[in-house]
Parts: structure tokens; C-alpha cells; sequence
């Protein structure tokens, strides 16, 4: 669908550009044009104002090909997109999935007296938490071999979920400790 779509706009682009023209910046066609006929009042319309206007209505049909195709595949995504709950890390960011042994510290992790745990490498798999903004669990290893949740989540604050996060696992130490709910 996407090549058909490229090819769709280069023939826009062809069009548009055929003759001398340029791509406008607003909106997506020729400027309607004035002969020197018409603008002297002749009357009638002339060869070059019917051009134009054949290139407009080509070029108008290329675009409204090519944008009927993108949001066919914008579609398709955005169906798929809610499902999707896992991400491997090696599609999304390689370089992330493949640096190991950084000087870099796990966030939170840094001591008063200079010391932090330094990022050992991430896991391979992403989460993808299902709410409303779908936010990204990623979990890094830490150079003392503990496992570190980090909350990836796009445009917002993320010190309230840091610390609902907080919450959920100081309730899940004191239930897995309680022995009445512990084999829950």
C-alpha cells in the first residue's frame, strides 16, 4: 500500500512541478492563474487556463489517491495498536537491546557517598501498559544483578504514577510477608 503511495505522490509531485511550477506551501495545487486574454477581458477562457486547470484536477486526484491509501494503512495500525502489549526492545531501539556494562546509574540508585548502581544492560521485552496513554514498562539489570522497573510514559508527570507504582509494591511486600495472604 505505501509504494502504491509513493508512487502516487511523485506523480503529484511531476504534475505540480511540470512546466516550472513548485510545490505549494498551502494548500496542494496549482494557483489558479490569469491569462493575459482573460485578464484583458476577452471573455473567454484560453488554452493555458484550461491546462492549469487539467493539471489541478490531476494533480488533486494523485494526492486524494495517495492520502486515501496512508489512511487505509493509518487505520490498520491504529486497529492493531491496542492489542499490542509487548515490544521487543531490538525493533524499537537496537541500540538499547545491545549496549551492555554502561557507567551510567540506574535512576534512584544514587548515594550519598558518590556510589550508584550502574545500568548492566536492559531486558529484551517491553511492556506495554493498557491505559489510556499506554505507557512503556522497561526493566533494566543493574550492576548489583537486581532487576529495576522504569516507567516510560510520553508529554506528562510522571512523579504521580512513580509513586502509585511505589504504593502497588510496598502492598505487594506486606501481603506476600502477611501469611494469611501470602498464598493468594
Amino acid at each position: 500500500d505505501l509504494a502504491q503511495a509513493h508512487a502516487y505522490l511523485r506523480e503529484y509531485i511531476r504534475i505540480t512541478t511540470s512546466g516550472g511550477g513548485i510545490i505549494p506551501s498551502h494548500g496542494g495545487f496549482l494557483p489558479q492563474q490569469q491569462t493575459d486574454n482573460s485578464h484583458h477581458g476577452s471573455g473567454g477562457g484560453s488554452a493555458g487556463s484550461n491546462n492549469n486547470t487539467r493539471q489541478n484536477a490531476e494533480a488533486e486526484a494523485a494526492l486524494n489517491q495517495a492520502w486515501d491509501l496512508y489512511y487505509t494503512v493509518f487505520r490498520r495500525i491504529n486497529k492493531q495498536l491496542p492489542g499490542l502489549n509487548t515490544l521487543e526492545l531490538s525493533q524499537c531501539s537496537p541500540a538499547l537491546r545491545h549496549v551492555t556494562n554502561l557507567e551510567l546509574g540506574v535512576p534512584g540508585t544514587y548515594r550519598v557517598d558518590g556510589s550508584y548502581v550502574k545500568i548492566e544492560k536492559f531486558v529484551p521485552n517491553v511492556q506495554v501498559i493498557t491505559t489510556k496513554q499506554r505507557p512503556r514498562k522497561i526493566i533494566l539489570k543493574g550492576s548489583d544483578g537486581k532487576d529495576y522497573v522504569i516507567l516510560l510514559k510520553g508529554h506528562e508527570d510522571l512523579r504521580q504514577d512513580e509513586r502509585v507504582m511505589q504504593l502497588f509494591g510496598l502492598v505487594n511486600a506486606l501481603l506476600a510477608k502477611d501469611r494469611r495472604t501470602n498464598n493468594h
